[in-house]
């Protein structure tokens, strides 16, 4: 039975490259490695190495990468603990949950097997039911996720450039729509939502100090109208300044969010197909990660 599960292509083909070296440091042989093509793939085996006895079940990987294992444990309704070896370009949730961020590093922490136990958030649309752990995000930045992220193409050439590229395109050709978010007994209308449990959206941005341990949503509201006001926003936040002005922070346990048009959503850094409706909640159960 595979005891790893394995993104080659994370990272720009970081998974790869980086295989013989995870394998030699963890003791492995090929046959206990599985390679993932897909994140559906890594889904259904995080399932079935957690039914199969497996624990901890270990993956490495991107954002996308963490989240779909995550889910195929959970749904596998077991106390199995999770480790994890980030390789993507972001590793938001390696951030969030204290993983360093160097693979050699993160191998003796797995080795250790010490484990912190995180709340985690579920979404829910009408075809789609996914925990996430670090954040969620609609509008602008999702949309910008998920066009760069599903070009492959441009994604294996620029990299994270490819994000910026098309941040570009979008803001000078496309006009977004209105998103209404329910929360706390009150409406509000944006053009941007994020809903925080860790920290950190893709690409590091971090608006909030979310805590994934405490069981409590910040859910981020764009305040500004315009496409300027946004860019602005965004880069005051990376630079350490005071970004936060431009959102309105809503601490809560649930929320419900509806759109005009269909947006892509965004899990824990990896895109989803567009909805225009869905609903955000705590999850009942807890993840148990080596961190």
């Amino acid at each position: 039975m595979e005891k790893l599960i394995l993104n080659p292509s994370s990272g720009q083909g970081r998974g790869a490259r980086l295989k013989t070296f995870i394998k030699r440091e963890m003791n492995l042989r090929d046959d206990e490695i599985f390679l993932s093509k897909n994140r559906e793939e890594i889904r259904g085996k995080a399932r079935e190495m957690a039914e199969a006895g497996i624990d901890p079940v270990i993956v490495a990987g991107g954002d996308g990468g963490f989240n779909f294992a995550l889910n195929g444990i959970i749904a596998a309704s077991l106390n199995t603990r999770m480790g994890f070896i980030p390789l993507g370009m972001s590793n938001i949730c390696a951030l969030s949950s204290g993983i360093p961020k160097s693979a050699r590093a993160a191998i003796e922490l797995i080795k250790k097997k010490r484990t912190k136990s995180f709340s985690l958030a579920r979404v829910e649309t009408e075809n789609l039911s996914q925990v996430f752990f670090n954040s969620l995000d609609f509008g602008y930045t999702s949309e910008i996720s998920n066009r760069a992220e599903t070009n492959r193409t441009l994604k294996l050439l620029l990299g994270k450039g490819s994000h910026a590229l098309t941040a570009v395109f979008l803001f000078l050709f496309k006009n977004f729509p209105l998103i209404e978010v329910l929360v706390n007994g009150n409406t509000y209308r944006t053009t941007q939502v994020a809903v925080f449990n860790g920290p950190y959206l893709g690409g590091k941005f971090k608006l909030v100090d979310a805590d994934p341990q405490d069981r409590q949503l910040e859910i981020a509201l764009f305040k500004g109208k315009t496409k300027m006001q946004f860019i602005l926003s965004i880069l005051k936040v990376l630079m350490g300044r005071d970004g936060q002005k431009y959102f309105r922070i809503e601490k809560a346990d649930s929320a419900e969010v509806y759109s005009q048009k269909p947006l892509a959503l965004q899990l824990d850094g990896e895109p989803f197909a567009p909805v225009t409706h869905f609903k955000v909640s705590f999850h009942s159960k807890r993840m148990e990660l080596i961190c």
